[in-house]
């Protein structure tokens, strides 16, 4: 991969792509994809204390559209389903067994529990419970 490549940045789909949304912080993933988010989603509910000390302002060195940038170690994939269990739309579908490991550790990492307790519903939720159940099941010991 070129430098030209590498630092080529694109922007998430909707409903995290607008700027002009009141959008106050763009979260920058692994695979250089900007979500442009609202920040009261992620610090709204306690004790989502990672990103309230990542939002104190001191935690980002690059601005876009006038907004800071922090940038996250997940993909675009697993980071576009933790700000939609942390935003208030519909309970997002988890369509892998995958998803459901990569999602939740980053979830319990970020120290989101109302956004984990949503996706444990989903998970519950999900037709992988009764297509792959000891998958699942292996993967819910093996993340606590």
């Amino acid at each position: 991969m070129n430098n030209t490549e590498q630092l080529s940045i694109t922007i998430a789909d909707p409903p995290f792509n607008d700027a002009s949304d009141l959008a106050d912080l763009v979260i920058r993933t692994s695979d250089n994809v900007d979500f442009f988010v609202h920040r009261a989603f992620l610090s709204l509910r306690p004790p989502s204390s990672f990103f309230r000390h990542a939002l104190d302002g001191s935690h980002h060195t690059e601005e876009k559209d006038g907004l800071p940038v922090l940038e996250v170690i997940e993909d675009s994939a697993t980071f576009k389903f933790i700000l939609l269990f942390c935003y208030p739309y519909d309970t997002p579908e988890l369509t892998g067994v995958e998803q459901f490991s990569s999602v939740g550790m980053a979830l319990d990492k970020y120290c989101m529990d109302h956004a984990f307790e949503r996706f444990v519903q989903a998970v519950i939720a999900s037709p992988l419970i009764k297509e792959q159940p000891l998958r699942v099941f292996a993967l819910a010991v093996a993340n606590g």
